[in-house]
């Protein structure tokens, strides 16, 4: 009675449906490119990051006239799943537990009693058009609430389950006026108060943005050092856990580290040709309760050389075959900081990309991942991910690794992300400027495994294609690959 999925509103049941609220870009975010351009989104890269951490298929229905950035979540997945994915997610603003939807308030609030739900006396206001609602917009919206409720007598039945006090309810209304009422399921961890709002282009600095901002920071940073917003994103791609063994061989000041161990890593390796960048490096994990890395100044073009003191006496080797869960790392490019001595862009500094692909191939645990930016100039910035990448292959690295997805980033002035938010078309040539660069995302393939893997505590798809690769061509709705299932979320 409300309208189709994928358009505005749920349609009439008793049991909720999942709605996920993705956070908007910010500068570091910017100018990444969808997977399918013919259903473009500037939410491809949360809803990417979102997948990942599910590890299952997952279809993401945008609702219209919301920016993209309100999506119903189809698949087989379940709210405690969804929940847990979401406390990890960097470009997620929240995931709620949706019980009615519909133009206005009184018509949600009926809706939901229709439906079996018993609605608390008080309950949150989140209203995307207004992210700062002031207290008394907030408390005649309640208002409209109750006074809807009085007039509609008892409820038919009773809502099963835990009683609807004991759930963070709220009132979600978009900037369409469309109302949605149930209950957050988790919040991202950089999510603030109130609604995300639109702004895009700006830096945030809530919850762990905040926390481990590089201002922040008790080390000397680079300029070039890695913001914490993409250093969670990779760990998250990466598929970074509670335990997990994780190498960044070109860490510097170990910025992608520091977030590989807020999410769970009690095994850090970090190696750099410049050992001057890791002052201050055990004082920082340590302000924070969290494990120190075991840092190495060492060539990643030479992993054969590094080494460590093992608990032997001897010396570990850091490079052994199948010794890491993840390995993330953000080479320099040799703008704004120098590889191995070469400073300058017209250079040509050497691209350590391949060194590191090779690395992974024998590193990596089978299903590991390795995330890291690969970046392009000139001509090249044009070419399809296949003809950047596959130059940079070794023989043994494209047996062994598979491409997971990959998202270019083209860069461009202040003047032309101002353009592209007030709908101005911006030609190709003057966006990128002869510089972009791919986050790639590749695996170790699993050797003489089939079917399904263990990862994070979930079970991982495996086969042709992923599950994470994006906004795909679809029946007439925009969404993450995965199954044509429409299965509602546990309750």
């Amino acid at each position: 009675m409300l309208g189709r999925l994928g358009e505005m509103y749920l349609p009439s049941s008793s049991r909720p449906k999942a709605l996920v609220l993705f956070r908007p870009r910010s500068r570091h975010t910017f100018g990444f490119e969808p997977a399918d351009a013919q259903l473009a989104s500037v939410h491809d890269l949360p809803a990417l990051e979102l997948s990942a951490l599910v590890g299952k298929p997952l279809r993401l229905t945008a609702l219209v006239d919301e920016e993209d950035q309100l999506f119903w979540v189809g698949g087989a997945v379940g709210s405690s799943e969804l929940a847990a994915a979401a406390r990890r997610a960097i470009l997620l603003h929240g995931i709620y537990a949706i019980v009615s939807s519909a133009p206005d308030v009184a018509t949600a609030g009926l809706e939901a009693r229709r439906n079996g739900f018993v609605l608390p006396k008080e309950l949150d206001v989140v209203d995307l058009a207004q992210p700062s609602l002031p207290r008394e917009a907030r408390a005649a919206v309640q208002g409209q609430l109750q006074r809807a409720m009085a007039t509609a007598g008892p409820s038919p039945m009773v809502m099963a389950g835990p009683a609807a006090e004991a759930k963070p309810w709220l009132l979600l209304r978009g900037r369409s006026g469309g109302v949605h009422l149930g209950w957050r399921l988790a919040a991202g961890p950089a999510a603030g108060r109130g609604a995300p709002g639109l702004a895009a282009g700006r830096r945030s600095y809530s919850g762990w943005l905040g926390k481990f901002a590089l201002k922040q920071r008790r080390v000397n940073h680079a300029p070039t050092a890695m913001e914490p917003e993409l250093a969670f994103l990779m760990c998250n791609l990466a598929r970074v856990c509670r335990g997990s063994r994780v190498l960044d061989p070109t860490c510097g000041s170990c910025g992608l580290l520091l977030s590989a161990a807020v999410l769970g890593a009690t095994q850090l390796v970090g190696v750099d040709h410049d050992a001057s960048a890791f002052r201050g490096c055990a004082l920082e994990f340590a302000s924070h309760a969290l494990p120190a890395p075991l840092l190495v100044a060492g060539d990643v073009l030479q992993p054969a050389h590094w080494g460590a003191a093992s608990s032997d006496g001897g010396e570990a080797d850091l490079s052994a075959n199948c010794s890491y869960d993840a390995i993330v790392c953000d080479p320099p490019y040799g703008i704004g900081a120098e590889v191995h001595g070469v400073a300058t862009y017209h250079a040509h500094p050497p691209d350590l990309t391949a060194a590191v692909l090779s690395l992974a191939a024998r590193a990596l645990k089978p299903r590991g991942r390795v995330v890291l930016f690969l970046p392009v100039r000139n001509g090249e910035a044009a070419l399809p991910l296949a003809s950047v990448l596959d130059p940079r292959l070794s023989p043994s690295a494209r047996s062994a690794l598979r491409l997971v997805h990959g998202r270019r980033q083209l860069f461009g002035t202040r003047r032309s992300r101002r353009a592209e938010r007030s709908g101005v078309d911006i030609p190709a040539g003057a966006r990128g400027r002869g510089f972009a660069r791919w986050l790639v995302c590749m695996e170790r393939r699993g050797e003489g495994l089939r079917g399904e893997a263990e990862g994070c505590g979930k079970t991982y798809a495996q086969g042709k294609g992923s599950a994470t690769e994006g906004f795909k061509a679809g029946a007439s709705t925009k969404g993450v690959t995965g199954t044509s299932t429409d299965t509602s979320i546990d309750t």
